[in-house]
């Protein structure tokens, strides 16, 4: 058995310690989670899928672009606003890891980089903290970006 915050994972239900008590469980996230969810946020933003994207957050997620903005609220209009606020076929990626995770909650870490028309060249790169809490099914309930613009040399023929 593995401890959990002093309770005993016992299948998919705990016991307090020494009480014989038991409960249903609140789902924990861990790295390996927090890793997939950010893998299907990288899929669903270069797909713009719309079913994709409702499936990442919770029915009354909050989702900041921004640490001081308002949130977009509720998961129908995170999808809207996704599908709003397009970015071209090819012209992006992405890549986030977890940096920390506890409970519901993690910090993810990456990068973000944007293409010229062909495809290549690197025009913009990003430096990206993610602030995520979840709810017990793994859904993400609050999103907040930060991020910095790394300043690019710029880039000459040899």
């Amino acid at each position: 058995m593995r401890a959990i915050l002093g309770h005993r994972m016992i299948g998919a239900r705990w016991r307090l310690d020494g009480t014989g008590r038991t409960g249903e469980m609140r789902q924990m996230m861990n790295h390996e989670t927090v890793a997939a969810w950010l893998a299907a946020y990288v899929a669903a933003w270069q797909s713009y899928d719309a079913e994709a994207i409702g499936q990442l957050f919770s029915a009354e997620a909050e989702y900041r672009y921004h640490p001081w903005d308002e949130p977009v609220r509720g998961r129908a209009e995170i999808v809207a606003n996704w599908l709003e606020n397009r970015d071209a076929p090819g012209t992006y990626e992405g890549a986030y890891t977890p940096f920390v995770v506890k409970g519901l909650r993690a910090v993810a870490t990456g990068h973000s980089r944007y293409f010229a028309p062909d495809g290549v060249t690197v025009v913009r790169f990003y430096h990206n903290a993610y602030l995520l809490t979840f709810d017990e099914a793994g859904a993400c309930t609050s999103f907040t970006e930060w991020y910095m613009q790394e300043k690019l040399k710029p880039h000459t023929e040899a």
